[in-house]
């Protein structure tokens, strides 16, 4: 059982199948491999089975905040995998920069990293926060859709 709990534990991606490669045969998968996978850790960050979104379910709800590793994240469900995307930012004062944005090949091109920006812009507004777009796609995301309360902050 600490096999698995360390596996859990582990920043990165955690599967059923990963799990229940450390499970002794006799115990029954179902009853121990539901209840870890639900609460499953994620870089420090508990996740609960409802936070997990299918690509198509994405919302701006959808996506979470880590104040602590100072990143948003949303993890979606593909299968028996959960995967991570996240944009991280650093806060010097009232200057918050937005410098990496990373979005699995998978889910590319299906609005993940457009509901990662306009969730870090704005908890920009509501700090009152300067913006510094050091990612290529949060400053092309704001060339893109110039409003006010983005282009005033830079």
């Amino acid at each position: 059982m600490n096999s698995i709990r360390r596996l859990l534990l582990r920043p990165g991606i955690a599967s059923k199948s990963s799990v229940t490669q450390f499970l002794p045969s006799r115990e029954p998968t179902a009853s121990i491999v539901g209840p870890l996978f639900r609460s499953a850790s994620f870089g420090g960050v508990k996740m609960a089975e409802n936070k997990m979104s299918s690509v198509d379910e994405l919302s701006y709800e959808s996506v979470q905040h880590d104040a602590k590793k100072k990143e948003f994240f949303i993890a979606i469900s593909h299968g028996d995998r959960v995967e991570r995307a996240f944009i991280q930012y650093d806060i010097n004062g009232k200057s918050i920069d937005l410098y990496h944005t990373l979005v699995p090949p998978v889910f590319r091109g299906k609005g993940v990293a457009k509901l990662l920006t306009k969730k870090a812009l704005d908890h920009a507004i509501e700090n009152d926060l300067h913006l510094i777009p050091s990612c290529s796609y949060v400053a092309k995301y704001i060339q893109d859709n110039p409003l006010p309360e983005y282009t005033s902050r830079m």
